[in-house]
C-alpha cells in the first residue's frame, strides 16, 4: 500500500526532520509503529517511544522502552520528538507547555510511503483513515486558514442499553432520554456542512446508536454531503441491527466500532464482529476492563493559564460535539450544558441551527470558533480528560439514573 498525503495538506506539512542524531517517538500505537518502520528504513535511530498512557509505561514496543513525558522532561532534554500520534494537537501543546522545542511530525516520512510489510495490529486497507486524521490534526495546529473538524461526534440519542455509573459521556444522568430531533439535525448540519471546509470524521454516538431507528437514514443523510472523509459509529455490542442498517453500514464509508465489557454485557459483539469480517464492513473490537475516572462537575476554580492548559492537553479538544442544534467543542461541554449540570456559557457553543451575525460572515464565525478558543468555560466543571486521572472498572451498572446539582 502506497499512502499519499492529501494534496489539500501538503503545503503546510512538507518540511523535513532533523538531519542527524537520534529521535524519540511520542506515540506507541499504531501510527508510531508505522513512523519507527520508516525511520528505521530510512537510516535513523529511534531511542525510545514516550506516550502518555501510564499503562504501557516501561513496557516495550518494537524493542524500544516506553516513557512517561516526566522521564522525557528529566533524561531526555535535547532530544529531538516526532509526534506520531492523531491527538498530535494536544501532545503539540502538551510539550510546548513543557517548553520542549524541538518537536516534529511524520508527514515528510509518510507522504508516498510503502507501508507493505510494516506489521500493524489492523488490517492495512483500514489505515488510511486513521492516517489521515493524524494528517488532519498536524495540519489543524500549522495551518493559519484551516476550517476544518477533525472529528464532528452527532449524539443521535441520550438513551442507552446499559446504565454505566460512570460513562464520561455522561448519559447516567438523563432523568428523560431521547433521540435527536432529525430536522433540528439535518439544519445545522446543512450550515456547518455548508460553511467549513471539511470533515474528516463524523462520530456517531449516544447513548448507544441502535436503539435509534433513524440511523439508517442518519447515515444516508450524512453520505449525501461531499467535504467528509469517513463514518464512525460507537456501539457497546448489546444490539444486533436490523436488515435495514446492515445495508448503510455496507453500502457506505462507514466504520463500526464495537467495545465489548464482558461480563455478560455486550452479548452481541462477536455476533456483530462475525456479520462485519464476512461482508466486508470495517470494524474494530476493543476489549474494556477499565476506564478512567472522570464522572462529575465539579467546580475546580482554575486560573486562566490552568484552564488553557487543561483545554490544550484534553484528548477530546479536537472533537466537537452537535446536541439539539448547538454545536460544542467537546462532548463534557455539550451534555454537561444539556443537562444543565453547569452555568450557561454563550460563548462555549454556537447555535447553529439558528446561526446569524450581522458583523461576521457564517464561515468567519465558524472559523473563530474552530481556531481561536484558548479554553472554553466548562473545563472549569471537568476533570481534565487525560490518562493521569485513577483507573476504575468499566460499565459499572446502576439500577437507575444519577442525581446531581442544578445550576440553573
Amino acid at each position: 500500500m502506497i499512502y499519499r498525503i492529501p494534496n489539500e495538506y501538503r503545503s503546510v506539512l512538507l518540511s523535513s526532520l532533523p538531519l542527524k542524531g537520534s529521535l524519540i517517538i511520542f506515540g506507541a500505537s499504531v501510527i508510531g509503529i508505522i513512523i519507527h518502520e520508516l525511520l528505521v528504513r530510512a537510516g535513523r535511530e529511534v531511542l525510545c517511544f514516550c506516550d502518555n498512557d501510564r499503562s504501557k509505561h516501561g513496557s516495550e514496543l518494537l524493542g524500544k522502552r516506553i516513557i512517561s513525558v516526566n522521564e522525557l522532561k528529566e533524561k531526555h532534554e535535547g532530544h529531538s520528538i516526532i509526534i506520531a500520534a492523531r491527538a498530535y494537537a494536544n501532545i503539540f501543546w502538551q510539550l510546548k507547555t513543557l517548553h520542549i522545542e524541538q518537536v516534529y511530525n511524520g508527514a515528510f516520512l509518510l507522504d508516498q510511503a510503502d507501508l507493505s510489510g510494516i506489521q500493524i495490529p489492523m488490517e492495512h486497507s483500514n489505515i488510511q483513515k486513521p492516517l489521515n486524521g493524524y494528517i488532519h490534526a498536524i495540519y489543524s495546529v500549522h495551518s493559519k486558514n484551516n476550517c476544518m473538524i477533525n472529528a464532528l461526534e452527532i449524539v443521535v440519542t441520550q438513551k442507552c442499553t446499559l446504565k454505566c455509573r460512570d460513562c464520561s459521556n455522561l448519559m447516567q444522568y438523563y432523568s428523560k432520554p431521547k433521540h435527536c430531533n432529525m430536522d433540528v439535525m439535518i439544519k445545522s448540519l446543512d450550515c456547518i456542512m455548508g460553511n467549513i471546509d471539511k470533515v474528516m470524521e463524523f462520530r456517531l454516538s449516544g447513548g448507544e446508536p441502535f436503539l435509534n431507528k433513524e440511523l439508517p437514514f442518519i447515515i444516508n443523510t450524512l453520505s449525501l454531503y461531499k467535504n467528509y472523509d469517513f463514518i464512525s459509529i460507537f456501539t457497546n455490542g448489546t444490539l444486533f441491527p436490523d436488515h435495514l442498517l446492515w445495508d448503510s453500514l455496507t453500502n457506505h464509508n462507514v466504520i463500526l466500532h464495537i467495545t465489548d465489557y464482558g461480563n455478560g454485557l455486550s452479548k452481541k459483539s462477536a455476533e456483530v464482529a462475525a456479520y462485519c469480517a464476512k461482508h466486508g464492513i470495517p470494524f474494530s473490537v476493543v476489549s474494556c476492563e477499565t476506564w478512567r475516572d472522570y464522572n462529575g462537575f465539579e467546580f475546580h476554580n482554575r486560573s486562566k493559564e490552568e484552564l488553557a492548559d487543561t483545554f490544550k492537553t484534553c484528548c477530546v479538544s479536537d472533537v466537537f460535539t452537535l446536541l439539539n442544534g448547538k454545536l460544542y467543542r467537546c462532548p463534557f461541554s455539550a451534555n454537561a450544558d444539556a443537562l444543565h449540570a453547569i452555568p450557561k456559557f454563550k460563548d462555549d457553543f454556537l447555535k447553529v441551527s439558528h446561526m446569524r451575525d450581522r458583523k461576521k460572515s457564517v464561515r468567519e464565525i465558524f472559523f473563530d470558533f474552530i481556531n481561536h478558543k484558548d479554553y472554553i468555560n466548562a473545563c472549569n466543571y471537568c476533570f481534565p480528560r487525560g490518562v493521569d486521572r485513577p483507573a476504575i472498572q468499566a460499565a459499572m451498572q446502576v439500577n437507575d439514573h444519577l442525581q446531581y446539582v442544578h445550576r440553573r
